[in-house]
């Protein structure tokens, strides 16, 4: 069903978010929770409603968004294939801080439909002119002459791949996928929750690795972005975080750690298997045999209390007790192996909330973050609190409350840790002391996050 009648408005992802009204203009920086929602207004060919969206052709039918099947000339075109304008009209609907809400009139070329998206309004480094920059159908265009608060009709033209490699073309697409990230994230999560991590962030973004004056880094555009909000929505911010040692006493594959912690990891492997030694790189194969399924990231923490007690707790990726399946606990999920206790740490947590933000502690610290992907609205719904390293920080900050507990921790998992692990674990280990962490991972390739992400005013990385 059309969202208003009226207008014949429909939209391409789902539920919408509220849109400010018409001619708004804030400069305040805000969240726009409406940023990433797309609304057609199909253009009637030969009595047919007709609308281009991501490469292809719709038309609508008794209030249903279908696929055009017809052929091509009975809607005045050559192809099937809808050609992009290379010059778009816009006109500036509204604004609040950065973010637009602008009306696109045709997006391709003899369809002259209507779209109503986002785009940003950001300064040049000089401030002597607005960049406005937004994707429509998959291509991106942009427009950089703007004169400051000029929201007359522009014209924006399609940058090639190459404008987005590098220059202004680069730094403006970052600027645009982290927006994204951030206004869905607070979108499916709410502010207040945001806020909180972003405070949580703000912290230990630094020692972590994120640089501390973010928009430095940028030579054509303007932008204000805290050091929390580029490790929080910046993919870029995530990898470098992701690679750097900081924030822990070891950051490293197993075979770059010193001897003494690869020969732990291949002993409390071979243990959970029931064999002198396991190789870590092995271990993820070993599991898959047991149990026919995908594979599975196993990851163990060694926590050396205060007291000097040794405990080891071992969890396998997801939000299930798919760790009861390791041999070692085919007796029971507490087992005592030459005087140190290994726990199924699935079985005492019963259970996983499953989200992507968790906080912990009276929200005073970082269970589970999203990844930083631009995407619908629902993108920022994929689990992280099932991640193995999270649920192993999650359960251990909850059962050792106090910064005396822990004498030193370490950390090993069969996948190098993504981003968010990566983030949690090297928040835990800074409020807890960096010097007493230890994490080492398996020697593969490390795996790509989902894909880009979204974010708040401020959410750009350099």
């Amino acid at each position: 069903m059309p969202l208003d009648p009226t207008c014949n408005l429909h939209s391409m992802k789902g539920e919408t978010a509220e849109r400010p009204p018409l001619g708004t203009l804030k400069k305040e920086k805000s969240w726009a929770h409406w940023f990433s929602d797309v609304l057609v207004e199909p253009v009637s060919i030969r009595g047919r409603k007709i609308y281009t969206y991501q490469g292809k052709i719709y038309e609508i039918k008794n209030d249903k968004q279908l696929t055009y099947k017809g052929k091509p000339e009975w809607i005045g075109l050559t192809t099937k294939v809808p050609i992009p304008k290379p010059i778009v009209d816009v006109t500036i609907e509204f604004q609040t801080g950065i973010y637009a809400g602008i009306r696109v009139n045709g997006s391709a070329e003899n369809i002259n439909d209507v779209h109503r998206i986002g785009a940003i309004i950001v300064p040049d480094r000089y401030e002597e002119f607005n960049y406005v920059f937004t994707q429509l159908n998959d291509n991106y265009y942009a427009l950089k002459n703007l004169a400051a608060n000029d929201s007359k009709t522009l014209r924006l033209r399609k940058l090639e791949p190459s404008e987005l490699a590098q220059g202004y073309g680069e730094e403006l697409k970052r600027i645009y996928e982290g927006s994204i990230n951030a206004n869905n994230t607070v979108r499916f999560h709410g502010e207040d929750k945001v806020n909180q991590a972003l405070e949580n962030l703000k912290k230990i973004s630094i020692p972590i690795g994120t640089p501390a004056d973010p928009p430095a880094n940028m030579s054509w555009t303007k932008v204000d972005t805290s050091p929390a909000e580029a490790v929080m929505f910046d993919r870029r911010t995530r990898l470098l975080v992701c690679e750097l040692p900081d924030g822990a006493a070891l950051w490293k594959p197993t075979h770059f750690a010193p001897q003494e912690i690869q020969n732990k990891t291949a002993s409390i492997f071979g243990a959970l298997f029931g064999t002198e030694r396991l190789s870590i790189e092995n271990a993820m194969q070993a599991l898959k045999k047991i149990r026919s399924a995908s594979y599975k990231n196993i990851a163990f923490t060694e926590v050396t209390l205060a007291s000097g007690k040794v405990e080891i707790y071992i969890s396998v990726s997801g939000i299930y007790d798919y760790t009861r399946h390791l041999p070692v606990f085919r007796g029971g999920n507490q087992v005592d192996i030459r005087g140190v206790t290994y726990y199924n740490l699935d079985a005492l947590k019963d259970g996983t909330d499953a989200t992507s933000l968790l906080l912990g502690n009276e929200g005073k610290s970082l269970l589970a973050i999203p990844h930083a992907t631009a995407s619908g609205p629902n993108a920022t719904s994929l689990i992280t609190s099932g991640d193995s390293e999270s649920k192993l920080i999650s359960y251990i900050s909850q059962k050792y409350p106090n910064d005396g507990d822990i004498r030193s921790i370490t950390i090993a998992t069969t996948l190098p840790p993504c981003d968010s692990c990566a983030i949690v674990m090297k928040e835990f280990g800074h409020s807890r002391g960096a010097d007493a962490l230890n994490v080492t991972w398996g020697e593969r390739k490390r795996l790509k996050p989902p894909e880009p992400i979204l974010g708040s005013d401020s959410s750009m990385l350099l």
